[in-house]
């Protein structure tokens, strides 16, 4: 019965609802991860390693972490042992219904409240398009992660887009199944799955 439970446990897949600070600990830097379904006391510090899968979720936090100037990192020289929770089977970030409002919010966490943003914030902000990027007028850059699993062959995918030449705006990000990128960018849809593999050898 025990081996069963142990069995659960490692099969068990966490997703990653939104990372809410970091930390560097011997050099090495860790994230706080929210994760979807949990109260925020069950919140756990994971280093980068362990989160392959949401790449962009780091990348959009550091982002959101320069246009306000935030060059802070918090120090610490031990960390808390970890429990059985140590999440380190990770493969999306939730639902996408979800993951937009842990945007939303985020956008809120991270408006700076009262002060005003330099020219060089606005300038960041305006690099941005309102637009989502598509096959159709854009070019994809990068895959930056996997949303959420539909089915045991098919994913729903994270696309981010070129900017665009002539108006110098990035569209933002959009998501296509897995099947639809292998058509469309298969490079791409390679490059993502080169960089995710975790070798048992």
């Amino acid at each position: 019965m025990e081996q069963n439970r142990e069995e659960e446990i490692k099969d068990e897949y966490y997703q990653v609802e939104r990372i809410t600070k970091h930390k560097i600990v011997r050099g090495k830097k860790y994230y706080l991860i929210k994760w979807v379904g949990y109260h925020d006391r069950d919140n756990t510090w994971e280093p980068v390693e362990n989160l392959a899968n949401v790449t962009y979720m780091i990348e959009e936090y550091e982002n959101k972490r320069k246009l306000l100037g935030d060059n802070s990192d918090m120090r610490s020289g031990k960390m808390k042992k970890r429990d059985r929770k140590d999440r380190t089977k990770i493969y999306d970030e939730g639902d996408s219904s979800a993951y937009a409002e842990s945007k939303e919010q985020d956008h809120l966490d991270f408006t700076p409240s009262g002060a005003e943003l330099s020219s060089t914030r606005i300038g960041l902000m305006d690099s941005e398009s309102k637009k989502e990027g598509s096959f159709d007028k854009d070019q994809p850059e990068k895959i930056m992660g996997v949303v959420r699993q539909i089915n045991c062959k098919e994913w729903l995918m994270k696309v981010k887009w070129k900017k665009d030449p002539k108006t110098l705006k990035r569209p933002k990000t959009s998501t296509y199944t897995n099947t639809e990128l292998k058509q469309r960018c298969p490079n791409l849809l390679f490059d993502f799955y080169e960089s995710n593999v975790i070798s048992s050898i």
